[in-house]
């Protein structure tokens, strides 16, 4: 990767962007990563609820701004799902689609650090992946992993392959 990183796996978190805008004033130089098996109050674009029960992925990069785009992000995304057997679709300017639903979103995020004036960019990523269902509100429109193929899978894997795609 050739930068500095330090991954933090949480089990529960208010929102994995909000953690990192907590702990951004302590990172020095290099790339953080936040995960968290569950978020309690995970958002998306426009502030939209993001439904973050264990099963998904829920992840933040931070990283110094080198003017990523939803869209570029997205299809990293892409790239990292398409070998484990799902082909999403992106939806202008940061949903992940399979079978007309949402299976995914970006969320980015541009901060400057408050000691050192470098300007961070906070990539958020959600991805339904184990969920067997989801709450009655959003079984019309959301998707999972686990719906789409009919199995379970790795969730911490993809997460270290959606970084490695990023870097």
């Amino acid at each position: 990767m050739g930068v500095p990183l330090l991954q933090l796996t949480l089990e529960q978190v208010d929102s994995t962007h909000r953690m990192a805008r907590r702990l951004l004033p302590e990172l020095h130089s290099g790339w953080l990563v936040i995960e968290a098996i569950k978020q309690t109050q995970g958002r998306g674009q426009l502030n939209r609820e993001w439904v973050s029960d264990t099963g998904g992925l829920y992840l933040t990069v931070v990283a110094p701004d080198w003017g990523v785009e939803s869209v570029a992000v997205a299809h990293a995304v892409c790239r990292v799902a398409i070998p484990r057997g799902i082909t999403p679709y992106v939806e202008w300017p940061n949903d992940l689609i399979v079978g007309h639903k949402k299976w995914g979103g970006i969320l980015i995020e541009t901060m400057q650090h408050p000691r050192n004036g470098t300007r961070y960019a906070m990539i958020g990523i959600g991805l339904n992946l184990n969920q067997v269902t989801f709450p009655s509100h959003l079984r019309a429109t959301a998707v999972s992993y686990y719906q789409s193929r009919g199995s379970m899978t790795d969730v911490r894997e993809w997460g270290q392959a959606i970084i490695k795609e990023i870097a």
